[in-house]
């Protein structure tokens, strides 16, 4: 069976697998659009981004199991544009009603003049300001991931990443987030720094109990 292949498959397993326990605002899953956009300093990227999180069962709310699918656009400074597809597959651990722990694997295709793969391991910390039960929630989130870009020569990248967000609910079980920050990477093996600049995203989340 083909990477892809594989990543399908779990992100289907993911997504469908039946609500159990309680994880952000006592939902037993969680599911995003999210349009998402990068300012980087050679290119700028801009995609449709779907996730879910589902609760694991026996474990009273802790631990969630995260699947995504995007898809979008890398526009070159250089010239040219690249089609994009992303899987998404994680695990993310609530070490506290406010405080979130995330692993996310995820797997990249560019499509277009300069075909090339890039797969990244990513953890991430994710501080509510607020409960998420709250009307207004702020957060702030820390991300450390490394790249592996299989392009003409192979090469690793790691990035950091500080952005700063809000839930706004709108109704009792959809909310409204907005989410911006930095991000700084850099390179090894001789490759390309590839995400220096800003990330910004505008995303609506529907929480199913």
């Amino acid at each position: 069976m083909k990477v892809y292949q594989l990543c399908t498959l779990c992100l289907v397993i993911a997504l469908g697998a039946s609500p159990a326990m309680a994880i952000d605002r006592n939902a037993g899953m969680i599911d995003s659009a999210k349009i998402e956009g990068a300012s980087y300093d050679d290119s700028d990227y801009v995609a449709l981004h779907i996730t879910g999180e589902v609760a694991v069962e026996h474990t009273g709310g802790r631990w969630a199991v995260l699947a995504g699918l995007a898809g979008g656009s890398l526009s070159l400074d250089g010239g040219g544009d690249l089609d994009i597809l992303t899987v998404d597959l994680g695990v993310k651990h609530y070490i506290s009603p406010v405080t979130s722990l995330t692993l996310l694997g995820s797997y990249t295709w560019h499509d277009g003049n300069a075909d090339f793969e890039v797969g990244t391991a990513t953890v991430s910390v994710k501080q509510r300001l607020q409960p998420a039960t709250a009307p207004i929630s702020p957060f702030v989130r820390l991300s450390t991931a490394v790249q592996f870009v299989d392009q003409l020569e192979s090469y690793d990248v790691l990035v950091l990443a500080a952005t700063a967000g809000c839930d706004f609910m709108m109704s009792r079980d959809m909310a409204v987030v907005f989410e911006g920050g930095i991000s700084e990477s850099e390179e090894f093996d001789d490759g390309i720094d590839r995400a220096d600049g800003w990330i910004m995203n505008v995303a609506l989340r529907y929480y199913w109990e």
